[in-house]
This record gives C-alpha cells, sequence and structure tokens, in this order.
C-alpha cells in the first residue's frame, strides 16, 4: 500500500463527524441540498461558484478557492486555483440511469488517464453517512500539454450515489492539501 494510501486510511479513521457541523475544521460553511438529498461542510474561505447571472450554477455544491472574477472562460479554474464539486443522484435517475457508483466511475474515467484508484473503508459511519469510499485520482488533458488532475470520492449514503470531486492542474504543489481537503467534505457528508 503506498504512503498517500496509508496517509488517506489514517484520516478517515482520524475525522468522522457525528454531524457535518461538529468536528468540523474552524470557519466551515454548512451546504444543504434540497433536491440532492445532503448536506456538507467546506472550507469558509472558497467560493460558490456562480453563474452568468451571478448565482449558484444548482443545487449541488461547486466551490472554487478564488474569487468568482479570476475564473477562467472555458477552463473555470485559474492557474494555482482549485474546485471542488459534491453530487448527489437517485440510482436509476435519468439522464443517466446509473445503479451503482461503479456504474458512474466507469462513465466519468472513459476519457481519463487513471492514476490511482483505491477503496477506503470508513469506520463507525451511519447509515445516512458513506461507509465505503471509492477514490480515483485521474489526469485530465484541457489543451495543447495542460492537464487537470481529478481526485474523486464516491460513495452510497441512505440510499443515494454521490461523489465529490477536487481539481486541480498537474504540478500544483498544494494537491494533496486540496485532496485532504476534498477528503474531509466527503466525510461530512449526510444524506438527508
Amino acid at each position: 500500500m503506498n504512503v498517500l494510501a496509508m496517509t488517506l486510511l489514517f484520516l478517515v479513521a482520524a475525522w468522522v463527524p457525528a454531524a457535518p457541523q461538529e468536528r468540523a475544521p474552524a470557519n466551515w460553511k454548512l451546504f444543504v441540498s434540497e433536491t440532492q438529498h445532503f448536506s456538507v461542510v467546506y472550507p469558509g474561505s472558497w467560493n460558490r461558484l456562480l453563474g452568468a447571472d451571478g448565482r449558484p450554477i444548482n443545487d449541488g455544491l461547486e466551490i472554487i478557492n478564488f474569487p468568482n472574477r479570476e475564473r477562467v472562460t472555458g477552463v473555470v479554474i485559474k492557474k494555482g486555483g482549485a474546485n471542488i464539486s459534491v453530487v448527489g443522484l437517485a440510482p436509476d435517475s435519468t439522464p443517466f440511469g446509473w445503479h451503482t457508483v461503479d456504474d458512474w466511475i466507469r462513465f466519468s474515467v472513459r476519457h481519463r488517464i487513471v492514476i490511482d484508484q483505491s477503496e477506503i473503508s470508513v469506520a463507525g459511519a451511519a447509515p445516512t453517512q458513506c461507509t465505503t469510499l471509492k477514490r480515483v485520482v485521474s489526469e485530465i488533458p484541457t489543451s495543447g500539454d495542460a492537464y487537470q488532475i481529478d481526485t474523486s470520492y464516491y460513495c452510497t449514503a441512505g440510499g443515494w450515489l454521490y461523489s465529490v470531486s477536487e481539481g486541480n492542474w498537474k504540478g500544483d504543489p498544494h494537491q494533496n492539501d486540496l485532496q485532504e481537503i476534498a477528503l474531509q467534505v466527503v466525510l461530512s457528508l449526510r444524506s438527508r
């Protein structure tokens, strides 16, 4: 088992909050999605991604670690920036009809280079929490020789399928810290 996987297992065992707002890092905010049936906490210094009309794009959580005015058209994250998205889907929902997170993963990695794939058990998780995380790290070609690194955690909780994905540019010296933040977000997830 590689060092990163061992570190992730340690972090999972050490940080499983009882509720999203309990034991969360200081200055994190609570987000509740009514239509996608989840709540999570996220860093208060991050910003919800806004559409051209200045409103959040959907009822999932899409956040960036820089101001919206610094978005790069067509790419979204700026150099040195990162994003995290949290999405919930009912099994078999349209348009994809995925039955399991494995279906979702197979669809998501079709045009990517998979760097690492692992499974993480979450000890002591409640039925409304993710009890097993499927972690997929992949490279996404963007343009020329530029790549985005995507670290996604997939799970099932409360009968729903969930994905928490963190994206950053390949070579970002803060990648491990950004992956840690995404892990904390997924561990705070509660199905509603």
